[in-house]
């Protein structure tokens, strides 16, 4: 029997065994503490009042309806507000600063990053975009690859755990459910039947509504935003464009002495434009449809992203179109929803001047349709079943199309107790899959989550199997090329699928309200563990290992997947937010929720300060001894802190981030990834609102002032893909309204 080998941390299992012991021991502990503080000087929120905040808060990243309170999966949630306040310009540097979340990054500017769910590998994830995926079949590296800009999102759900049973493969770690705004109206009117009423209330009765932005920056940094929404009573019409130049740092070519073509220097700059348009339709007879366009093109400095090789002086050009459509009709009691989307992305990857370029397009093309109750019955039920087609045409992979099918049930219950003074909510969430793809043929996949809601707090837990198929990177990259140097991937078309069963179980304090101090306290923890079998990785193998008709040096090494007999991952998470208001806001109404179910308040406050920490721990033990590419990047310890204060028209947002990488993976003779590393960001912002022309119009004015990597450090985390310095930048955004 082989012995698995620690490969994540140089502590032994039975250290760290001990040491999440303690740290979920700590958790517990903390409960009496936050009871002594409560019966002293705090007043905890009554049951009513979470369930009304729990309730007002609509999850996406579902198949069946529903809000925090029945959602029994453990969910993280980005509001359009929290989201203005980031230092950020794309979707990784928006999840850097979620708990359980790791993030990759190549060149920053949000040229590529490879993201990850509570130590899973960037393919091990689901990207969804109102409701649909967007993972390329080329390869996981493209999941990161939002197609639109981070204004016109209106809520990100990091949903942790297998979310297989509901959206198929992939979503072994977990999903990242986007919603854009005009979806979040197209959903909550769908499901309302006084339509009117609530579309005068998400749209603010506006006639239309414009924003303009524009920054500028080091690094010959420039971006441009654009936005217009025209609404009427039965139409809603969203349009954007971006435009992105960035030349980046110029490094030193290591290559240049090496190879006689290499320039002595290089940079790794990133252009991008992207473009699209979306309407809402909302008839009287209970249907609705949703319509989303949208194109998307980058260009950027590849060097090193995939490869080590010392020929690598790899460009890239990515261009995507894609659209989606979705349709729902009440019928009775049922709510029947019908949705699809077809996305092309054709990737041009230039290795060197000196050789061919590589060209490949990709089509994936997807449909959904299912059946759910809509009666004031607690037992809500759905079915569904959906097809996706993959196709690649490739000059280095082939050309190779796949086909999968699947149906799935899903059944939530709740029941709400009342046992005196403490009322009880209890939600139970049970979904069952039937997937077929060819390379796996059929898999049943169950999944379990439940949630007990007491004025102590939430207590919540999930189970389920998932899996993935290989990408045709994984399977074919490189074997149509004629001669294969040192240093480059291979794909190998015998790769099995991954399978894999997690658990989680986490509990959440009620807020917690002190009654000296204008303060509000919350605390989080988790305990994680996922058992995985034929994972998928990266091997840095001898040419003489590698069987097959390549045309390889053979004193040469190459990275090539291979199915690790098994893995084992297991961490904590935990997070506190503090929220500390003047005594005017503590009396303000509560609006909408941000990160981490924190809330905000009305803005006629005097001063508002939040901090938010979290930290992380994750190990992964593997079968044998193995030098791996990507199954152990992600960080065995990371702490993230965010400090926002705003006083009137002025905002500032402090965020950091602190990395343990795995020593195993940073420290071999093929690369080197530094640890450990600090990230310190800040944002300065000054808001003026008010009217023009008329009481009708409004007009709001926002002056930003951004600083990433404060601390100017040079950091790399994959290969020799090197992160830019400090980058100081200024931004300028002008939006009005007619209503």
């Amino acid at each position: 029997m082989t012995k698995k080998a620690p490969l994540a941390g140089s502590m032994s299992p039975q250290l760290t065994l001990r040491g999440i012991k303690h740290l979920f021991i700590l958790g517990l502990l903390l409960l009496p503490c936050f009871s002594s503080i409560e019966h002293a000087m705090a007043q905890v929120s009554p049951i009513e009042t979470i369930n009304r905040d729990l309730d007002s808060i609509t999850v996406y990243g579902s198949r069946l309806a529903t809000s925090a309170l029945t959602e029994g999966k453990d969910i993280q949630i980005l509001s359009k507000e929290t989201i203005a306040t980031f230092t950020a310009s794309s979707l990784d540097e928006l999840l850097h600063h979620i708990s359980g979340v790791n993030v990759t990054t190549r060149n920053g500017y949000g040229a590529q990053a490879d993201i990850g769910i509570r130590g899973s590998t960037f393919a091990q994830i689901l990207v969804l975009v109102d409701g649909q995926r967007i993972n390329d079949p080329l390869t996981g590296h493209f999941n990161s690859y939002l197609s639109l800009p981070i204004e016109q999102i209106h809520q990100i759900e990091v949903i942790k755990g297998p979310s297989s049973a509901s959206f198929g493969a992939d979503a072994v770690g977990g999903v990242i459910a986007i919603t854009t705004s005009n979806y979040h109206n197209y959903r909550l009117l769908a499901m309302q039947s006084s339509r009117k009423a609530i579309r005068d209330k998400m749209t603010g009765n506006k006639d239309y509504s414009y924003q303009m932005s524009s920054k500028i920056g080091s690094f010959g940094s420039q971006m441009l935003y654009s936005n217009l929404a025209l609404n009427s009573s039965k139409i809603t019409t969203d349009a954007y464009a971006e435009l992105t130049r960035i030349d980046g740092p110029s490094y030193a070519n290591p290559n240049y002495l090496a190879i006689d073509s290499a320039p002595p220097n290089y940079r790794s700059f990133y252009n991008q434009e992207r473009a699209g348009i979306s309407q809402s339709y909302h008839w009287n007879s209970g249907w609705s449809q949703y319509v989303r366009l949208g194109y998307d093109r980058r260009e950027f400095n590849a060097k090193y992203f995939y490869t080590n090789s010392s020929y690598d002086e790899s460009v890239e050009e990515v261009e995507r179109y894609w659209g989606q459509l979705s349709t729902r009709k009440e019928i009775g009691n049922w709510g029947l929803e019908v949705d699809g989307m077809i996305q092309q992305t054709t990737d041009f990857f230039d290795f060197n001047p000196n050789f061919n370029p590589n060209e490949h397009t990709t089509t994936q093309a997807q449909f959904h349709s299912a059946l759910s109750s809509l009666s004031e019955s607690k037992l809500d039920y759905s079915l569904g079943v959906q097809a996706l087609h993959k196709n690649i045409k490739s000059t280095d992979r082939g050309n190779h199309d796949r086909t999968g099918f699947a149906s799935y049930v899903m059944l939530r219950d709740s029941w709400e107790l009342n046992d005196g003074n403490y009322p009880q909510f209890i939600t139970l969430n049970l979904s069952l899959r039937a997937d077929y793809d060819p390379s796996y043929e059929l898999k049943f996949i169950p999944q379990i989550s439940a949630k007990w809601l007491h004025r102590w707090g939430i207590l919540q837990s999930s189970a389920g199997k998932a899996i993935r198929a290989a990408d045709f990177t994984e399977l074919f990259v490189s074997h149509n090329l004629a001669e294969i140097s040192s240093g480059r991937n291979l794909g190998n078309a015998n790769l099995q699928a991954e399978e894999s069963f997690a658990y989680d179980v986490s509990y959440e304090t009620p807020e917690i309200d002190l009654r000296l101090i204008p303060i509000r306290v919350q605390y989080k923890t988790s305990y994680f563990a996922r058992e995985s079998n034929h994972l998928i990785d990266y091997v840095y193998t001898s040419a003489k290992e590698i069987e097959g008709n390549f045309n390889l040096d053979e004193n040469g090494y190459y990275f090539f997947p291979q199915n690790v007999n098994s893995a084992y991952s297991f961490g904590v998470e935990q997070h506190i937010s503090i929220a500390f208001r003047s005594s005017e806001a503590l009396s303000a109404k509560d609006t909408e929720t941000s990160i981490s179910t924190q809330k905000t308040r009305n803005r006629n406050t005097e001063i508002t300060a939040n901090l938010d920490i979290g930290h992380s721990f994750i190990r992964t033990e593997v079968d044998g001894p193995v030098v791996s590419k990507y199954l152990l990047q992600h960080p065995r310890q990371q702490m993230t802190t965010q400090f926002r204060l705003r006083t009137r028209g002025l905002g500032l947002h402090v965020q950091m981030r602190y990395l343990m990488v795995n020593e195993e993976f940073g420290n071999t003779e093929f690369f080197y990834i530094s640890s450990p590393q600090t990230w310190l960001d800040t944002k300065l912002t000054y808001i003026n609102s008010g009217n023009v022309f008329d009481l009708s119009h409004s007009l709001r004015t926002q002056w930003s002032l951004e600083i990433r990597n404060l601390l100017d450090r040079e950091y790399q985390q994959i290969l020799g893909a090197r992160l830019p310095g400090r980058w100081i930048s200024i931004g300028l955004s002008i939006s009005s309204s007619k209503q």
